[in-house]
């Protein structure tokens, strides 16, 4: 019947992690974790934790200027599925079909207007073109 719904056994664990692949861990030696919820949720003293080691980073492995460090963690700002524009130097949202989420578009810390937005792109849509020379996804697989 449509609706219907089927439910797990009272003893699963609905937050639990479940694999579909088996995986001998005797041969693994190093763990990474791609900190995007996926295999567990992280309490908001490790945003603020990763903020800091990045500024630190990258003022003394790669050069940027120490102005960086006095820079604040802004919880909630520029979080999931964004996207920069290296030629434009915005960072949006871009939905699956290449169209850019009004409203999600910034220019550092300031909101570029939907005017404007669309002024810069011609439309909603960014061509795919454009995109791969110059959009870059910082690895969240949007």
């Amino acid at each position: 019947m449509i609706g219907d719904t089927k439910k797990l056994p009272p003893d699963v664990n609905v937050k639990g992690v479940f694999a579909c692949n088996e995986l001998d861990l005797r041969e693994i030696s190093v763990y990474g974790f791609d900190y995007d919820y996926t295999l567990a949720c992280y309490k908001p003293t490790m945003d603020y934790l990763l903020y800091n080691l990045a500024k630190e980073t990258l003022v003394k492995k790669h050069k940027y200027p120490s102005g960086i460090l006095s820079l604040e963690y802004i919880p909630g700002f520029a979080v999931r599925g964004l996207h920069y524009d290296i030629e434009k130097g915005l960072l949006l949202k871009i939905d699956s079909f290449l169209q850019i989420q009004l409203g999600s578009v910034y220019r550092g810390l300031s909101p570029v207007s939907d005017t404007e937005v669309l002024q810069l792109y011609k439309n909603k849509t960014v061509p795919l073109a454009y995109v791969e020379a110059h959009v870059r996804n910082g690895g969240s697989g949007q």
